[in-house]
This record gives structure tokens, sequence and C-alpha cells, in this order.
């Protein structure tokens, strides 16, 4: 049986969040439980599989040097799109999720410039050319009348197949 709702304990156990950072992050808003708040002693907060991978985005985010209020901005919009029907399979069939800041040369908690991002699928075999997994920032239009702009692209694929393993 496949279990639909996760603790902060997992959250601990499956993304190796320390504890005082999780809280931290619960406490500021950051990351949110979308199944549910803890309201009071004795009640958790429940997160979603889609939460999870949402979080761990926001957990890599961080770690690359992104400001944490935008970052969980964006992996909160990733939250709910998982979440919903009618975005779910485009997410779940993303290989990355490419990051931007426009207008800055380098990604800083100072960073004031525009965020933005964007799923980027890499099918083995589209149009009948084989990409083998390469990617043309070309066709991405990121960097489209701003030369200063700093891409973060994240292998969504591969987080996700290393928080299911740990479910697992």
């Amino acid at each position: 049986m496949t279990r639909t709702a996760y603790t902060t304990t997992d959250l601990w156990k499956v993304l190796g969040i320390n504890i005082d950072k999780c809280k931290d992050w619960l406490k500021k808003g950051y990351i949110k439980p979308n199944l549910g708040a803890a309201d009071g002693r004795g009640t958790k907060n429940l997160f979603s599989l889609y939460d999870l991978y949402a979080i761990g985005l926001f957990q890599e985010l961080v770690a690359k040097g992104f400001p944490r209020k935008q970052a969980s901005s964006q992996t909160q919009k990733i939250a709910r799109r998982l979440g919903s029907s009618g975005m779910q399979d485009r997410w779940l069939r993303a290989e990355y999720v490419a990051f931007y800041l426009k207008g800055k040369t380098d990604i800083d908690a100072s960073s004031s410039g525009e965020v933005g991002m964007m799923t980027i699928d890499v099918d083995e075999n589209i149009n009948g050319e084989d990409y083998n997994g390469k990617v043309n920032f070309n066709e991405l239009n990121i960097l489209e009348d701003n030369e200063n702009a700093t891409v973060l692209l994240i292998n969504f694929r591969g987080l996700r197949e290393k928080i299911d393993n740990k479910l697992r």
C-alpha cells in the first residue's frame, strides 16, 4: 500500500534536513505541508509526496545559493502544480527544471532580479532525432533580450528517483 501522507519526521529521514532547519523553514513559511499544518500540541504537519519533491528542489536551490524567499515561491508553485491533476503529468515527465534569475550575473541572497522556472522534457526520440539527453538552451528563451541571467538546471527526475528510493 502506497502512503499518501508524510510527516516532518519523514522529511528529516528522506531529505536529510536538519531538525532545527526544518522547523525554521516551516516557521518562516519557506516550506508548507499541503495536506495539513500542525495545529497545536500532538498534531502533525502532513506532506504529500509532491511536497517532498518540491522541498527537495527547495533544498537544492538553497544549497546552490538561491535566495530562500525566491526558492520557496518557485517550489511552492511546483508543489501546487504537482497536486493539480491537469499539470501533474507534465511535471512528472519533466527530466529537468531550469530556474533562472534575470538581471543578475550571480545568485546571491540580495538578488532582486526576476525569477522564473520551466520544465524540460528530454524524450529519447523527438521528431525522429535522438537527443540523448542534450538540451538546446536556445529553445529555452531564458536569455532572450537579457545578457545578464543566471540559470540553474536541476535533474528533477534524478531527485524524484532518489526520494522514491528512500521511501521504499
